[in-house]
């Protein structure tokens, strides 16, 4: 069942576009500087398509477009070129009407790449020149063909290694066996993996930066352990271990962890968040993260604190537009699970959530029939002149839409709610069981909550 409601929820990442140039030519570029790249391609049979030079950045692993170019004759010759000097890193070449099909390049100063694509099939193109993309590309038609046992796969990407030891194609396959090999079995085995986990990489190269596999990398070291607030705490201590804060690295690394934590916002890591923001946001000399994410880091932070994760909710009296009267007490002691949304008409982030958390809740309902789930939202403004518009507009009649009775607006400091928007999920008792709009844990408490029959 998990596998099946999970499928409700796929995250697209939209790519970004930040075009340098490109090149139509008759004949190859040739450049003998140390510097930049020229990645050559014989096109055929591609009038009208538009080729695409990505890499991956950000937790988000938006593709970013360095460089693209439409073939305008059924046989051409491409050219992408950069002059100067790079970081070396994995890159992504597709084609724009395929945007989920791609192959990886790994590109270093100096590199000259010659290639060959005369179809449609991006996976189908032939390296000319350049021993290193000869291999990667034969390294990742073996790994897509799943024929390769994981020894097998770590056998491959050391022999390239061995081979380019220099080159980021090296650091992206190093990363990628850490990630596959077999990791110990017992406890305290893993605890001294753990601890040495990180030793074949320079956690301050800026490399890491753009490497598409550095998250996974993250992923699977926060994994080694069971998920509580001793071990976290500790993964966080050893991740950060050496690192510069001056590097684009820590920023990265700061990201993710920040996003890690939100992620798995329903397994009671709010000790942890508090610790990371601490230690290695407010204890270090650099501005690693946005305003905005501090804003919202030591918001949640807050709430924490007022309103602990599995604590009773305060209760509070509410109307909605016809002044009938409710307690919140009375809503969630009638529902099984009871969402509870603070908001503003007016507040741009409730605009784009607001409908999110419609979409979300009423699949929910359509696939949990026979289950009592209840949307309260709660109208956090002293604006009312939007207020019935926006629960129109965003069709949310089903919800209960209240707002506030107490001139005092005590909820304000009950609940923390003095930015929008708030969220918060309550059990059948008022037991707070989340306190965010947050797709993968209501995913997990849906499905420890109900089975379906």
């Amino acid at each position: 069942m998990y596998s099946t409601l999970k499928s409700f929820f796929i995250v697209i990442s939209l790519c970004c576009i930040n075009p340098v140039f490109s090149q139509v030519v008759k004949k190859a570029i040739v450049n003998t500087d140390s510097n930049g790249y020229v990645v050559t391609i014989d096109t055929e049979n591609l009038v009208n398509e538009k080729i695409l030079l990505c890499y991956t950045y950000g937790i988000k692993k938006q593709d970013i477009i360095l460089d693209s170019i439409t073939v305008k004759s059924p046989k051409q010759k491409v050219v992408f070129t950069k002059k100067n000097k790079i970081i070396g890193v994995i890159y992504k070449l597709m084609l724009q009407s395929k945007p989920t099909e791609y192959v990886e390049l790994s590109i270093d100063n100096g590199d000259r790449i010659g290639l060959e694509l005369n179809e449609k099939a991006i996976a189908n193109v032939k390296c000319l020149y350049s021993n290193s993309t000869i291999d990667f590309l034969d390294y990742q038609k073996k790994i897509n063909s799943k024929t390769l046992t994981v020894d097998q796969k770590i056998a491959l990407g050391k022999s390239i290694i061995a081979k380019y030891p220099n080159s980021s194609l090296s650091l992206y396959l190093k990363i990628e066996n850490k990630i596959a090999e077999k990791k110990p079995d017992d406890l305290a085995s893993k605890y001294k993996y753990r601890d040495s986990f990180f030793s074949f990489i320079n956690k301050n190269d800026k490399q890491l930066i753009l490497m598409p596999n550095v998250y996974t990398l993250l992923y699977t070291y926060i994994r080694l352990l069971p998920l509580n607030n001793e071990n976290y705490s500790k993964d966080l201590d050893i991740l950060f271990d050496g690192m510069n804060c001056k590097t684009g690295t820590y920023g990265i690394f700061s990201k993710w962890i920040m996003s890690n934590l939100y992620y798995f916002d329903d397994e009671n890591l709010e000790q942890t968040l508090e610790y990371f923001s601490k230690k290695y946001i407010d204890g270090v000399t650099c501005d690693v993260l946005t305003d905005q994410e501090k804003s919202g880091l030591k918001a949640l932070i807050s709430t924490n604190k007022v309103l602990p994760r599995l604590s009773k909710i305060p209760d509070f009296s509410m109307e909605d537009q016809n002044g009938q009267k409710f307690n919140l007490s009375n809503i969630y002691a009638q529902n099984e699970l009871t969402y509870l949304v603070f908001f503003s008409p007016t507040c741009h982030h409730c605009m784009e959530t607001v409908p999110l958390v419609k979409n979300y809740f009423d699949q929910f309902k359509a696939y949990f029939k026979d289950r009592k789930i209840q949307v309260v939202s709660v109208l956090n403004d002293s604006d009312e002149s939007q207020w019935i518009k926006f629960i129109t507009d965003n069709k949310l009649t089903d919800w209960i839409n209240l707002k506030n009775t107490d001139d005092k607006k005590q909820y304000l400091v009950d609940f923390n709610a003095y930015s929008n928007p708030n969220f918060f999920l309550l059990d059948k008792d008022g037991k707070i069981l989340l306190k965010s709009f947050n797709p993968n844990a209501l995913v997990n408490i849906f499905n420890s909550h109900f089975v379906k029959k």
